[in-house]
């Protein structure tokens, strides 16, 4: 699951079943429930090693591996579903509203000046692995680190053991990028451990590939071209889809002709014109909504420090940011009545410089980089306007949901391609594609 209220929510109908918590969650950890940050430092497998509150206290962290002998429904987020894959061998995976790239794709970039600065806090011998690394030398980092694999090790327990002693003090200095540079190589090094230079850092790439054999369910409704690509890749697997029936209660007015990007809209006086006039109309309906009610507005962060920075505090009135958890599988607005998509949000350039976005083996982009000559998406147009569009998609699923017999309304102040004969089959919601005046008198 994306987030672990959703966890909640499906563990609470289903008694035979159960929520694996990693450590950082409230009342897990004794150590890390307030330390959360250990993990820009470390990777922590030998935390528990490490830890003497375990001998005083009982850890319920720990106490949950006991629970996982017995067949059970385990209910978790991501970032835990390696780990409980080597500690059990489910039946099944069913993996719901969580994008599958982000499963098996994991990067992390660093700055040049972190990773020189790694240099201090080692032994001197790994110093080769770190000026291979500033010097671009990547085949000559995974040679390096697999042969002073021991002495890496031994370097990381020293560094959890010294950090776990005395936190406070490495908390207060700004140290912890440089000493993730070793943990994260440690860890990869067998995991496809990939490398790329982008301006003054290091994009670190890895992929872990522990569903492969597996039984998996992916549930979404709106899966991008790139979510398809990769889940192939896992095997044979047969799809099943069915679209949601049309629902005349719940509709889309779409503004016709531009896309509105945000470039576009933070320069563009005829988006400010079209908002304004489109908000004085919706803010209309406020005093109408029952005391559970709301509206909410989609729209990127830029755009609510100024387009829309009147809308803060205003009663009744949500402002998403576009991508943030609250547009991605949840059941936060569901009991909204009217929505906005206020202008739509590309993802940046350097979300797609990493895989499985490119080909990190292909000389020609290779050398682009390696010279700094990026300047357009490395991907195809179809990839990126997919990627926007199935998100504004998310954003619409998050307020039509539930009751089928409630009327609700969504504005999509953009262009962009959203419907199929006329409506959303991912949703059921109806489109209507109107100009500015006519979706004023609509």
């Amino acid at each position: 699951m994306p987030f672990y209220h959703l966890c909640e929510e499906r563990a609470e109908k289903l008694p035979d079943s159960i929520i694996f918590r990693g450590r950082t969650q409230p009342g897990m950890c004794p150590v890390l429930e307030n330390n959360s940050a250990f993990y820009n430092y470390v990777i922590s497998k030998r935390l528990c090693r490490l830890c003497k509150s375990k001998l005083e206290i009982d850890c319920e962290y720990l106490k949950q591996f006991e629970l996982l002998t017995e067949p059970k429904i385990i209910f978790t987020v991501k970032e835990n579903l390696n780990l409980l894959l080597q500690k059990t061998n489910p039946i099944v995976i069913i993996i719901d509203d969580v994008n599958i790239v982000d499963i098996i794709y994991h990067s992390k970039r660093f700055k040049l000046e972190a990773i020189s600065l790694a240099k201090y806090y080692f032994s001197p011998e790994l110093n080769e692995i770190f000026d291979a690394l500033l010097t671009i030398k990547f085949d000559l980092v995974q040679k390096l680190v697999k042969e002073k694999k021991e002495i890496i090790e031994k370097e990381l327990e020293q560094l959890e053991n010294e950090i776990f002693k005395d936190y406070e003090f490495y908390k207060d200095i700004e140290i912890n990028t440089p000493l993730h540079v070793l943990s994260i190589l440690y860890n990869a090094i067998d995991k496809n451990l990939q490398f790329l230079p982008i301006r003054a850092t290091i994009r670190i790439c890895w992929e872990e590939w522990d569903l492969l054999g597996k039984r998996v369910v992916y549930q979404t409704a709106t899966p991008t071209l790139k979510e398809k690509e990769v889940f192939d890749q896992l095997g044979e697997y047969d799809t099943i889809h069915e679209d949601a029936e049309p629902n005349p209660n719940w509709k889309v007015l779409q503004l016709k002709g531009a896309i509105y990007p945000l470039t576009t809209c933070l320069r563009s006086k005829q988006f400010e014109e079209v908002t304004s006039d489109i908000y004085e109309l919706v803010l209309k309906f406020l005093k109408f909504l029952e005391e559970e009610e709301e509206m909410v507005f989609f729209t990127a962060n830029k755009l609510q420090k100024s387009v829309f920075s009147h809308l803060k505090g205003e009663e009744k009135v949500k402002l998403l940011k576009h991508y943030e958890k609250g547009t991605l599988g949840s059941n936060c607005s569901k009991e909204a009545l009217i929505g906005v998509v206020g202008g739509i949000l590309y993802k940046n350039l350097d979300f797609y410089l990493k895989p499985p976005y490119i080909d990190l083996n292909d000389p020609i982009l290779y050398e682009r980089l390696l010279n700094q000559k990026i300047f357009d998406y490395p991907v195809e147009r179809i990839i990126s306007d997919d990627e926007v569009v199935n998100h504004i998609k998310q954003e619409l699923g998050r307020i039509f949901r539930g009751d089928r017999e409630k009327k609700k309304l969504c504005i999509v102040i953009s262009g962009v391609k959203l419907s199929e004969n006329g409506y959303i089959p991912e949703i059921g919601a109806v489109v209507e594609k109107r100009n500015k005046e006519e979706i004023k008198k609509r």
